[in-house]
């Protein structure tokens, strides 16, 4: 019994603090915002693959756990393809776990994007797929044979998933919006109860670029609301001291302070670290998080004296 009350006790203070983790938070989100929001499919011109892992909360007992990976390209095709537009096509796969509860989304992506002005792009995208939910309740002690949570154990709950998004960009600036989970799915066949469901998940972001001469500052923020919960507002500063090379840190206002780095190599390869030292009561049993990105592309990074959005990564 104490098991089971010490879970939803985490369960219930994480939706507090991160939106019930229904969907995961990600610390270095300018090096992954495909992730976040479609219209981003195809920004580069090359072929671009990212894999992730983020280990939230390490050594907290039922804390969640996300593996990642996506792919982007531009979709070039001469009868579709204009000087002033361009299309996208992308893929993004997630795997979460918290606690005895699991959740795997597979979404397909295409995105738009045209010339609003000179030098500013805007892009439409959507992300379309499915999600399967699941649940181990061998995992939590329960005092009750008739819980309907045992019945649940061991399914396999496929649910269709939408996510629409809008993006403007500069090569020194960029905004976006996007909204994760538009089916409002419940987890009725899941639980056995009709009380809980999926929330829309907005994502509002926002930065630009300053140049100093001798390195680059790029304050950026990223606002994540959903009903019911207090909204989180990421604010990052990183300091891009070449193209090659650059650091960051980033307050969460319901969580954590965040150091981040990213480094290139190799010509197309570059991997992001993100290290959230927790500062909400959690740290009682758990004072950090580590989060890592490595990403791949078909082109060498711009080598070029100008900078790219710094999104584009």
């Amino acid at each position: 019994m104490m098991k089971k009350c010490f879970f939803y006790i985490v369960f219930l203070f994480g939706y507090c603090i991160s939106f019930a983790q229904q969907v995961p938070q990600y610390s270095n989100f300018l090096n992954n915002y495909f992730a976040l929001n479609p219209a981003l499919a195809g920004s580069n011109q090359c072929l671009n693959v990212k894999i992730g892992y983020r280990n939230q909360w390490v050594g907290f007992s039922g804390a969640p756990k996300t593996t990642f990976a996506s792919f982007s390209s531009e979709l070039k095709h001469k009868k579709i393809q204009t000087l002033r537009s361009k299309h996208g096509i992308g893929g993004y796969v997630e795997s979460d776990e918290i606690g005895p509860f699991s959740r795997s989304t597979v979404y397909f992506g295409y995105a738009y994007h045209f010339p609003v002005s000179r030098g500013v792009t805007a892009s439409i995208g959507v992300f379309g797929g499915i999600s399967q939910l699941g649940v181990d309740a061998t995992q939590i002690l329960i005092s009750d044979i008739d819980d309907p949570l045992i019945n649940g154990t061991g399914k396999i709950f496929l649910i269709p998933d939408f996510s629409p998004g809008i993006f403007l960009n500069h090569d020194d600036w960029f905004a976006g919006y996007s909204i994760r989970q538009i089916m409002l799915n419940k987890w009725q066949r899941l639980i056995g109860s009709n009380n809980a469901r999926n929330r829309f998940h907005h994502y509002l972001v926002g930065g630009k670029r300053f140049k100093t001469g001798t390195f680059n500052l790029v304050p950026a923020a990223l606002i994540k609301f959903v009903g019911f919960s207090v909204p989180a507002l990421d604010v990052n500063l990183t300091a891009e001291l070449s193209k090659k090379f650059d650091i960051g840190l980033s307050w969460r206002n319901t969580d954590a302070l965040v150091a981040m780095m990213n480094v290139k190599f190799l010509k197309f390869f570059s991997l992001g670290y993100a290290f959230d030292f927790t500062t909400s009561k959690i740290n009682i049993a758990s004072s950090n998080t580590h989060e890592f990105i490595l990403s791949v592309s078909a082109c060498p990074f711009n080598q070029k004296n100008s900078y790219i959005c710094p999104v584009f990564q």
